[in-house]
């Protein structure tokens, strides 16, 4: 999500084109949340990574051993090893002079866990209003929230 994130404007852009604004979100979510995402996408942003980078990135963030339901955790932490050891050698490689960017990337690895609790939290929610929500097909979609029409 970080690529959509617009720091001069302070904006995230969506696939479908919709521009939104932290206040915008605000809205919909408490103050904290919104903040706390764009504050992660700047922060993020500046790390300068390129796209090995991020997708190295994203399959550590995906791939976690500690999840509920994950039964060969063996196999994914190994998994998750090799990704971080990817990810080492690429940083290393692209970013010589910056010894502090592997530390730096892996703390975004919490933060990430914070926005992610707080996200299902709101979801959560969520899913309790939703006749009071309209909400995009696919964001319901995703989240398993459920649309008018599925009850009847």
């Amino acid at each position: 999500m970080s690529k959509w994130y617009n720091a001069l404007e302070g904006t995230l852009t969506f696939s479908c084109g919709s521009i939104v604004n932290a206040q915008q979100l605000q809205i919909v979510f408490d103050h904290h949340f919104p903040t706390s995402i764009f504050d992660f996408m700047n922060s993020f942003n500046k790390l300068q990574l390129d796209s090995s980078e991020i997708g190295l990135f994203t399959a550590i963030v995906i791939l976690q051993s500690e999840r509920t339901g994950i039964v060969d955790t063996k196999t994914i932490y190994n998994s998750q090893q090799r990704l971080l050891e990817a990810l080492k050698f690429q940083l290393s490689r692209n970013h010589p002079m910056e010894m502090y960017l592997y530390s730096n990337l892996m703390s975004k690895l919490n933060e990430l866990r914070m926005l992610n609790e707080s996200h299902a939290k709101h979801l959560n929610s969520f899913r309790g209003k939703w006749n009071l929500l309209s909400l995009p097909p696919l964001f319901a979609e995703i989240f398993d929230i459920p649309k008018p029409e599925m009850l009847h």
